[in-house]
């Protein structure tokens, strides 16, 4: 699945982790993964360069987003209700493109 550039499987009651096997979909452009019953470690996004739109929200994922820092052309990013770990204060500067940040609700 190297050519696919959207990804979108918001409210599928998807249970487990992320494969990692996402973070090598060096084409995707959107991923939506929001409310589901996801939870584990993130895989790396940093090879997804391409990446516009990431939404994790309303999942039980956990661990760190410092690979978000990476994705230069991101312009969506939404974690509102997770379990992530992320400095927003020390990161936003880095996401020069970003247009729509919800963190709302991260524990």
């Amino acid at each position: 699945m190297t050519s696919l550039t959207n990804l979108q499987l918001s409210a599928n009651q998807l249970e487990g982790g992320i494969p990692r096997s996402c973070g090598g979909m060096c084409s995707l452009r959107e991923l939506v993964l929001s409310s589901n019953n996801l939870s584990g470690p993130l895989p790396r996004f940093r090879e997804i360069s391409k990446l516009v739109s990431l939404d994790l929200s309303g999942n039980q994922l956990r661990g760190s987003l410092t690979d978000v820092t990476m994705l230069s052309s991101l312009r969506v990013l939404w974690i509102t209700a997770s379990r992530l770990d992320w400095n927003v204060s020390e990161s936003i500067g880095s996401l020069s493109l970003l247009e729509e940040l919800s963190v709302e609700g991260i524990l």
